[in-house]
């Protein structure tokens, strides 16, 4: 019997939506029965429509979920190197080897609250006793992300394999080296209800995004 059904999906942050282009392609190739109902959102949101039923299946940063046991996780594929990017002419671009003090100085373009990303900028700003909440812009979406950047001299966060293959990003931005303030890369998964046994529709996809595709990394 072919799988079919609504399958209800959500990303977050809503930023990332791109890593589901290549999988869900693929699941439609497979099961042209399904019908996708994905949305977008911030981790606390996502969070609270997975464990109340109204998602089937969330995926996000693994470092997000660890906190959640009613939850089920399971790698989507390698780390994401992390990459700061300012626009061209920033006076950061004026240091030669900027530090955490330098970086402060300005205010970042953050995704919405969640970990990994935005507990440690937040202690960027915190370490220095500096009022976070003055000098962050929480976004998800990520053509306004990049116009904050454009035209002041906020910081954004990037994923840096996207970013290199971008010539448009490339010709109105300049990235920074995030291992100062993101050591390692991050982890991405998908989640699902502990309790609750998948339906066919969601075994389907998190096979798929077991393969370990990092999907379409265009910006443009």
């Amino acid at each position: 019997m072919p799988i079919a059904g609504v399958l209800r999906i959500g990303i977050c942050p809503a930023s990332m939506e791109f890593h589901l282009i290549e999988p869900l392609t693929e699941l439609l190739r497979r099961h042209p029965a399904i019908r996708l109902d994905v949305s977008g959102a911030t981790f606390e949101r996502t969070v609270e429509k997975l464990r109340n039923g109204s998602i089937d299946i969330a995926v996000g940063f693994e470092a997000a979920f660890v906190d959640w046991p009613d939850l089920r996780r399971q790698p989507v594929h390698s780390a994401l190197r992390t990459a700061l990017f300012v626009r061209r002419g920033h006076p950061l671009l004026d240091i030669e080897n900027p530090g955490l003090d330098d970086i402060a100085k300005y205010d970042f373009v953050s995704p919405s609250a969640s970990r990994p990303y935005a507990v440690q900028i937040r202690a960027l700003y915190e370490d220095r006793g500096i009022d976070w909440r003055k000098h962050i812009h929480v976004i998800d979406f990520f053509p306004m992300v990049k116009r904050v950047v454009a035209t002041t001299d906020a910081i954004g966060v990037a994923v840096a394999d996207t970013a290199e293959h971008s010539e448009s990003f490339q010709s109105r931005f300049v990235m920074i080296d995030a291992k100062l303030l993101f050591p390692t890369g991050s982890e991405m998964c998908c989640a699902i209800r502990a309790r609750w046994e998948a339906r066919p529709a969601v075994r389907a996809l998190m096979s798929i995004l077991r393969v370990g595709s990092s999907t379409d990394l265009r910006f443009d």
